[in-house]
C-alpha cells in the first residue's frame, strides 16, 4: 500500500513522514487477537472513519468498506482489506470510535452503527 493511501480523504493534501533510514523501525500495535498491525495503518483507518462519522445516519448499519470510504478502500490491497476490518473492530471494542457492532445473520462482513 502506498503512503498516499494512509492519508485521510479530506480533499487536502498532507505530508507523510517517511523513514529517513532503513534502520528506523516500523511501529506496530498488537490487536486484541495478538495480530500485529502497523501503527500508521491503524491510525489511517481511524482517520478515515472519523472523517465519515458526521455523515452517518443513526440506526443504520455500515460495513467497514462504507465506514472507510470508497476512495480509501480501493487503494487497499486485497490482503489489507480484512486487516482494516480487524483495526475497525479493535477501535470500536476499545471505545475509540462512537460505534457499536451490530450482530447479524452472518459474522462477516461486520456492521457497525452509531452509539
Amino acid at each position: 500500500m502506498s503512503h498516499d493511501a494512509l492519508e485521510p480523504q479530506t480533499g487536502a493534501s498532507g505530508g507523510c513522514s517517511h523513514p529517513s533510514s532503513p534502520t528506523e523501525a516500523v511501529k506496530t500495535h498488537l490487536l486484541d487477537d495478538g495480530y500485529p498491525v502497523a501503527a500508521e495503518f491503524l491510525a489511517a483507518v481511524r482517520a478515515q472513519v472519523e472523517f465519515v462519522l458526521p455523515g452517518l445516519i443513526p440506526r443504520i448499519a455500515y460495513t467497514t468498506e462504507q465506514l472507510c470510504g470508497s476512495a480509501f478502500w480501493e487503494l487497499l490491497s486485497r490482503p489489507e482489506k480484512p486487516i482494516a476490518g480487524r483495526c475497525l473492530a479493535y477501535l470500536v471494542a476499545h471505545g475509540v470510535l462512537p460505534l457499536v457492532h451490530v450482530p447479524g445473520k452472518h459474522e462477516y462482513p461486520r456492521r457497525y452503527r452509531l452509539r
